[in-house]
């Protein structure tokens, strides 16, 4: 039965949220960058987190200079800059039916371009990662008049990727054409990644059980 006075508490909660967010965004700039569109910010969160394991120093240049505001708002086809590989984020969620990222910009091919795409769970945690180094391979160049020019995917589609249980396959829009209609597995690394996120998971359940425990006895 619909009850229009937990609606609007859920939305006084979402707003108290939002401003908490909004809030985070100030205090940790470095790990929390963006616009209103929350669920880019997570997962771009949950890369870096990535990133950071597998080597923080390359990390760090970035990373301060977000925390002092330094990163241009102007760059639109890239989010994270690794050391000089130039990192793509594309984040989807459970309540993506379909299951398919945002399209996959690149704007200069003079520049490594890598994309981290992934896919969230109801909770917004990490179900999975899938790291794609330089891919400027399936790129070309197409010349626009006489000096223009500009570079798009193969046959002139936009890529994305889908997210299926046993991995992700990269498309060409439209009706689903796949690049090599083959799964991309996760690699070791991000296995590794993966499976430290879980362990940090369970140690915070058992924590948090332990204290409602204690709660109760007292």
């Amino acid at each position: 039965m619909c009850q229009e006075h937990k609606i609007e508490a859920l939305i006084k909660k979402y707003g108290a949220i939002r401003i908490e967010f909004e809030e985070l965004k100030m205090d940790c700039p470095k790990y929390l960058s963006g616009n209103d569109n929350y669920i880019g910010i997570i997962g771009e969160y949950w890369a870096i987190k990535f990133l950071e394991q597998k080597d923080k120093k390359k990390l760090n240049s970035f990373l301060d200079d977000r925390k002092d505001n330094k990163v241009s708002k102007s760059q639109e086809w890239w989010d994270i800059n690794f050391g000089g590989e130039l990192i793509s984020v594309k984040t989807i969620t459970t309540e993506n039916k379909h299951r398919i990222s945002g399209h996959v910009k690149y704007i200069d091919l003079s520049e490594k371009l890598s994309v981290i795409i992934i896919m969230l769970d109801e909770k917004l945690q990490i179900k999975e990662l899938l790291y794609l180094e330089d891919i400027k391979k399936i790129f070309k160049e197409e010349k626009i008049g006489k000096y223009k020019k500009r570079y798009i995917w193969e046959n002139g589609k936009k890529l994305s990727f889908r997210f299926y249980e046993n991995g992700f396959d990269p498309i060409f829009e439209k009706k689903y054409q796949y690049l090599n209609n083959s799964f991309i597995k996760k690699s070791d690394e991000v296995e590794a990644f993966l499976a430290i996120l879980k362990d940090n998971e369970k140690f915070e359940e058992e924590y948090y059980k332990s204290i409602i425990a204690k709660e109760n006895l007292d």
